[in-house]
Parts: structure tokens; sequence; C-alpha cells
């Protein structure tokens, strides 16, 4: 991520990564490239990759007068901006991986999107839900800067999960920006 990169290619490409991972696991099958024509993705990542953060957690100036229009596909239709990213710009990057049982439902009822599915090895994971890693950056002239200390790996994550105190873990405290002074 960095100036000049789009936040609708930035979740495009979430969409495809999560489509691969899905074609790993047995979930779906078929040729991605088409998967992504279809917007299958938009099945498993019903939410934009990010918004901006300012003033308010899901910030204003997504859609200025001059700037690119919304987007109408499904799954893109629900970006908070299309533009493309600048130096000083202060975003959340969170794509989301979920199981969401009504769109699952219409999906598996839908040719477009059920020929890519198998149902039988969807249904073990209809009652996971989904899960959301979330980080909060400041766009710099050459990449980001990571703001949040959310943790990433899969094994600090269960560690934190497992430890469950909420009074010795900053992270479960809601304090996510450590380093930020309000």
């Amino acid at each position: 991520m960095k100036p000049g990169i789009s936040l609708v290619d930035l979740h495009l490409l979430a969409e495809r990564i999560f489509l691969e991972g899905l074609m790993e696991m047995g979930i779906i099958h078929g040729d991605i490239d088409d998967m992504v024509k279809s917007r299958l993705g938009a099945i498993f990542m019903p939410f934009g990759v990010g918004h901006f953060v300012g003033l308010d957690l899901l910030d204003v100036g997504g859609y200025p007068k001059n700037g690119p229009p919304p987007r109408t596909e499904r799954g893109l239709d629900g970006l908070h901006t299309t533009r493309n990213m600048e130096a000083g710009m202060v975003i959340t990057i969170e794509p989301g991986l979920y199981f969401n049982k009504p769109l699952v439902k219409d999906a598996l009822n839908d040719p477009e999107f059920s020929r890519f599915i198998d149902e039988k090895a969807i249904q073990r994971f209809m009652d996971f839900g989904g899960v959301r890693i979330e980080e909060i950056v400041t766009v710099t002239s050459d990449g980001i800067e990571v703001l949040s200390c959310i943790p990433r790996d899969v094994d600090e994550i269960e560690r934190l999960m497992a430890e469950g105190r909420a009074n010795e873990n900053p992270v479960l405290r809601g304090n996510l920006l450590p380093n930020v002074k309000a």
C-alpha cells in the first residue's frame, strides 16, 4: 500500500486472496478469474476493505465532488471510497472473511455462484461466523505506517484469546493505539 493505490484494487486483491484460500480448503472450485468476474468474493467479504479514520471512526471524504464515483458492482457498492491513496490519509485495512448464512444460502440458490461452491464442504464452516483483523495505517510518501498494535501472528492471537485478562492487555482493553496521544 502506498500513494496512488486505489482502495478498490486493494479490496479486489483481498477478495482474490480469500478465494484462493477457500479453494485450497476445498470450499470452492473452478477458475479464480471466473469467480472474480462473477463477484463470488462479495459472498465471503460483504464489507469494504477499509475506511478513512479522522474525527469520526467512519470519517467523511470518501466521495468528494470531483473524485471518482462509487462503484455499483456487488461487494464494491459498499466501499467507503474509490479514491487513490495519498500521503497523509489515515485509513483502516480490515479485510474480513465471513460465512454469512443468508448470503451463502442465496449463493447456493443462484447458479452464477453455486457452480463454484461445494455445498457439503461449506456446511462445516457455517457456524464459524467470520474473522477480521483490522489495522489502522497512515499512508506515507513511500508506503504506510501501522498505527495499531493488533497481533497478526496466529500463535499470538490464540495466546491473547486464551489469556483473556482485559486488565493486563492494552489490546483487550481497547487501547489499540498505545503510541498515539489523544
